[in-house]
């Protein structure tokens, strides 16, 4: 068997180790189950620490670890050790959201948005889209709080994951000003890019700011949409 990939959260394994066993039927080959029986269809795509997202044509779901029963976290387990040690180059990597954003990025540089070159840096675990305007005063609220927040977390978790800046500016210039005001220090979707970030894209939702945070296929994690409800950014941002 496969080692366990050094992404994959210690403790979160740890706990998959000591979860007490739970007689239950095993779940079918495409869903999952629940301690209390309830099945969840579709196949697991991505884990992340005590999370996992499972994904079907209907849609994705997040579940706990804790609330899978031994047969799906046996599930869990085999997609681990079925995949990678270290995680692909970022450029080059074949994940849709990598594709997807193939220079197409753009970095802060003095007062300037340049070209963000990958070099042979990792491709994050997961990505994180702020969908903003420099126009919209409750983004230029939050964007200071994301700013520190994103700085404090890469310097906790460096390289794990990266945000990326769409855009809902009405030109270029009026872009580059909002990243230069508060001093962007993610990557920029090139304008007018943006609607061809389709696996990014498709959960943003009609407000901004917005926050979304998905795997390297584009798999939802964490949204500021539940439908028409809007939780805001904070949400997503603590969770």
């Amino acid at each position: 068997m496969k080692a366990t990939p050094a992404w994959f959260s210690t403790a979160a394994l740890a706990f998959f180790l000591t979860l007490s066993i739970h007689a239950a039927p095993p779940a079918a080959a495409d869903s999952l189950k629940t301690l209390q029986g309830d099945i969840i269809p579709g196949k697991v795509v991505s884990v992340h620490g005590p999370i996992v997202v499972i994904a079907s044509k209907k849609g994705q779901v997040i579940s706990p670890l804790e609330q899978l029963d031994d047969d799906s976290l046996g599930k869990v387990a085999d997609f681990l050790a079925a995949q990678p040690l270290t995680p692909p180059r970022w450029e080059g990597s074949n994940s849709i959201v990598a594709k997807s954003l193939n220079k197409r990025l753009m970095i802060l540089s003095g007062e300037k948005l340049v070209p963000f070159i990958l070099g042979d840096r990792p491709e994050p675990e997961f990505y994180v889209a702020y969908c903003s305007a420099h126009w919209s005063p409750p983004c230029r609220r939050f964007t200071p709080k994301l700013v520190t927040a994103y700085s404090e977390l890469q310097a906790k978790y460096p390289g794990i994951f990266e945000l990326v800046f769409i855009s809902s500016d009405e030109s270029s210039d009026d872009q580059t000003k909002y990243a230069r005001e508060t001093k962007m220090p993610w990557p920029v979707v090139k304008y007018p890019a943006a609607d061809t970030i389709e696996p990014l894209e498709q959960w943003h939702g009609r407000g901004i700011p917005d926050l979304i945070v998905t795997n390297r296929n584009g798999n939802v994690i964490f949204k500021c949409y539940k439908g028409e409800d809007y939780s805001g950014p904070d949400d997503v941002l603590e969770r």
